[in-house]
């Protein structure tokens, strides 16, 4: 009995794992030249995702050095895997 619970129960762990890593978001500093739809289109987001995701307007002013997060796009079309 033993033996079929410890390899369930590492398995569920993993998944935990991997749900917590597939989830988390990406900071990004701004950069020169940079701007909202920039960084959105840079992470397959819409501009309004990442304002909204940062509590910004859509057409908000982005100073160079300010870091802002865009929500993970893990498993997404277009997105790192």
């Amino acid at each position: 009995m033993l033996r079929r619970v410890i390899p369930f129960v590492c398995s569920i762990g993993a998944v935990l794992l991997l749900s917590a890593t597939a989830s988390a978001d990406a900071p990004h500093i701004v950069q020169p030249g940079e701007d909202l739809w920039s960084i959105a289109f840079a992470n397959n987001l819409t501009t309004r995702t990442v304002a909204v995701y940062n509590g910004v307007p859509e057409d908000a002013y982005l100073p160079v050095g300010a870091t802002i997060t865009s929500p993970s796009t893990c498993g997404r079309p277009g997105g790192s895997s």
